[in-house]
């Protein structure tokens, strides 16, 4: 009850000023203990929210990561599973995401246990940083049973996942959006590049997230030029 007297402020203040959510991240794992995930939830509807990702389980109990992919499929079909009734209760889609480890670094496999989950509650994000910090090529969208409902948008140099603005690391921006115009792709492209505004300066901050804006702006102005 806390956390969504807590939501319910800035969930007023975002209406009145015409902000819309779309799209938040969970705290934990599809594992997670006691109820952090349904309080999750709670304080996405009441902020309008459809997707909520939920970083899949990645690593048994004692510490392997889980590099089978029938293993990992099985694992978190079980956990995504129980957390749907709670997903429908508060309107909400789950979402699994590409991460940077064993089975969950592929989004065949991510899309192969929407599959599995089988429902309209559920389906998968990707991350563009932990894809590229993984040497996936932009190709790896393409085929696809089931292609991502939201992205995270984020850069990196290949060998660590920075969070950087798209454009001051390595990724081939450009063959991304003709990858998504590819698919077809029409969900969010949620900016998760972070890490710069939050190590800056406080008088930096503001110009950090401005050129953040242009550079979504920039890049959503390509995608609809290549989309027409």
């Amino acid at each position: 009850a806390s956390s969504g007297i807590w939501m319910r402020c800035p969930s007023a203040s975002c209406k009145k000023n015409g902000v819309r959510f779309t799209h938040s991240h969970g705290s934990f794992d599809a594992d997670a203990t006691g109820d952090i995930v349904a309080r999750n939830l709670r304080c996405a509807e009441i902020l309008g929210i459809r997707y909520m990702v939920v970083h899949p389980v990645f690593r048994a109990p004692d510490g392997r990561i889980y590099a089978d992919a029938e293993e990992y499929l099985d694992i978190n079909q079980k956990h995504y599973t129980s957390l749907l009734d709670e997903a429908r209760r508060h309107n909400v889609t789950l979402l699994c995401e590409n991460l940077l480890w064993g089975a969950s670094i592929p989004p065949k496999i991510q899309s192969e246990l929407v599959s599995r989950v089988d429902s309209p509650r559920f389906g998968w994000c990707y991350d563009t940083g932990h894809a590229h910090r993984c040497g996936l090529p932009q190709t790896s969208l393409l085929g696809l049973a089931h292609p991502p409902l939201s992205l995270h948008v984020q850069d990196n140099h290949g060998d660590h996942d920075e969070h950087l603005l798209p454009g001051d690391g390595t990724i081939d921006w450009k063959a991304f959006l003709d990858t998504l115009h590819a698919i077809d792709y029409t969900g969010d492209l949620v900016l998760e590049a972070h890490h710069q505004s939050i190590d800056a300066p406080d008088d930096r901050r503001d110009t950090i997230l401005t050129d953040l804006l242009h550079r979504a702006e920039k890049m959503l102005a390509y995608y609809r030029y290549i989309h027409q």
